[in-house]
């Protein structure tokens, strides 16, 4: 297993007794102390003009920015892109680093990869390029990618889309880059923001919340057909998040940044191992950093650099 890129497999304590409550307009919840050494979500966004931002965010007490640059200017024209799900971030080159991810520009889904020079962070000319997937994408709400590989043989590409109808579907992608469907699920209407916090050979896990303020999981097998299985963690307070980004924290949790898109404000949330009502939640704080920007996302390690997240 390849280690020590984006993400640090540091400790996470999470007490057995007590249950922390979030709350979603400040970050005054009380709970069990939970201690965090230097975890962090490295968050992504896309500017109003189409610029890359990378901000670093450390659960300290209170939270820290210990990054926050615009890396490349204009790389996408104003209200471009629609949706995006994570972006990779590949360092082993020699004079910079690869971005590469998923996107929905307009109505369509395309492959965007793009090559960053190191130290001015500018875009290597002739090294963005777009490749269309395929068209109809108008209606869907989310889209998530599942970058899995142990290094032992599991291997597998996965995306997610979340349409406004409800329908949660999943496809495969191959070493060739052709998406293959591999089924869909009903029921997930309500659903307002998701992030992934787990990934293993056999199942993905999503965190989510819902416009009524609940907050769950959705574990997803990768057996066919698909059947995900629903569980609450909390039944109220988690509605006015319009977006989770989530990082690996210790060996069985992750740090969890929930960001309230209107007002910009983004809180960091320490979740323990997820086992449904019974998740210790500890809220870390407000994050110093405003996130107004319309285009909001996570960085992700390519598969097999560093251990995925095992939040539930």
């Amino acid at each position: 297993m390849k280690t020590g890129f984006l993400l640090a497999a540091v400790l996470l304590t999470v007490p057995g007794v007590g249950v922390a409550h979030a709350a979603t307009t400040s970050p005054s919840a009380t709970g069990p102390k939970v201690t965090t050494q230097a975890c962090s979500v490295l968050s992504g966004a896309l500017t109003a003009d189409g610029s890359v931002k990378v901000r670093d965010l450390t659960a300290t007490t209170p939270p820290t920015t210990t990054l926050d640059r615009t890396e490349t200017p204009e790389l996408f024209g104003p209200g471009q892109v629609r949706l995006t799900s994570s972006v990779a971030y590949d360092a082993d080159y020699e004079n910079g680093s690869s971005r590469y991810g998923w996107m929905v520009l307009g109505d369509a889904m395309y492959s965007v990869r793009w090559f960053v020079l190191d130290g001015t962070y500018d875009v290597e000319p002739g090294s963005f390029k777009t490749t269309k997937v395929g068209g109809g994408w108008g209606a869907f709400t989310a889209v998530e990618t599942s970058r899995f590989d142990d290094n032992r043989g599991h291997a597998r590409t996965t995306e997610y889309g979340l349409r406004g109808d409800g329908n949660l579907y999943r496809w495969t992608i191959d070493v060739y880059g052709k998406w293959h469907s591999a089924g869909f699920a009903p029921g997930f209407a309500s659903v307002k923001a998701i992030t992934l916090i787990s990934q293993t050979p056999t199942y993905d896990t999503f965190l989510a919340n819902t416009r009524s303020g609940g907050l769950y999981t959705i574990h997803i097998p990768t057996t066919l057909p698909m059947k995900p299985v629903v569980k609450n963690l909390r039944a109220s307070t988690w509605q006015g998040f319009e977006s989770f980004q989530a990082q690996r924290c210790g060996q069985y949790g992750v740090l969890l940044l929930a960001i309230d898109k209107d007002s910009g404000a983004g809180y960091l949330y320490a979740v323990g191992h997820a086992t449904g009502a019974s998740t210790v939640i500890q809220n870390r704080g407000k994050v110093p950093t405003t996130f107004k920007d319309p285009i909001l996302f996570s960085w992700a390690a390519p598969a097999g650099y560093d251990i995925p997240p095992f939040g539930e």
